[in-house]
């Protein structure tokens, strides 16, 4: 009988190890980033649009301009310094599946992006900043990335990663969603290029 019993413990024991070496390990978070992927590229998670008001009604949500930005360098950034443009502003972190899902998209728009008149901030919620650089820079994406200079304006709050936020060139609330979303598509790009 204690035979056994030191058996079972030896199994949950190496179950245990081998368990913790797995999520130790980042592979859990790479395999739910690939079947977000996944399901992006099927089109089975699409976006939820906020509701923009139609162009006759004068109630249009104006964008919180005194969002303050740190780059890579070092360098601060207000988002006033972009006004007259489109922003378009991608919420994420490192640690975050859908976000990493979402990254290669994200990217191939910036590279489609270059030359316009169209602004992209990719503002890591990263509580260390030097991590999500180390992701950025490991996976070879061209666009810049942000950390939050001070506290995250209610405007921009992000209850859920990743989120987005457009704003048009006249400082609108032009798109939000607060779910991944492929952003390489051609419907997607005609849309931030209409804002100008």
């Amino acid at each position: 009988m204690k035979k056994g019993n030191n058996r079972k413990l030896i199994i949950i024991g190496v179950l245990l190890i081998a368990a913790v070496a797995l999520v130790l390990s980042g592979v859990p978070k790479k395999m739910l980033s690939m079947a977000h992927r996944s399901l992006l590229a099927r089109g089975i998670i699409t976006p939820n649009q906020v509701d923009v008001p139609a162009e006759e009604s004068n109630e249009k949500e104006i964008a919180d301009f005194s969002l303050e930005l740190r780059d890579t360098h070092g360098n601060l950034v207000s988002l006033s310094d972009y006004k007259g443009k489109v922003i378009f502003i991608n919420v994420w972190a490192s640690w975050c599946p859908p976000c990493i899902a979402e990254m290669p998209g994200i990217d191939a728009l910036h590279k489609k992006l270059t030359g316009n008149d169209v602004e992209m901030l990719m503002v890591s919620v990263d509580k260390d900043f030097e991590r999500a650089k180390e992701f950025v820079e490991r996976k070879g994406y061209g666009f810049n990335i942000y950390t939050v200079e001070g506290e995250l304006p209610g405007f921009y709050e992000a209850k859920t990663l990743p989120t987005t936020f457009v704003i048009d060139a006249d400082g609108n609330l032009a798109y939000k969603t607060r779910k991944m979303y492929d952003y390489n598509s051609e419907e997607f790009l005609d849309f931030l290029l209409s804002l100008r």
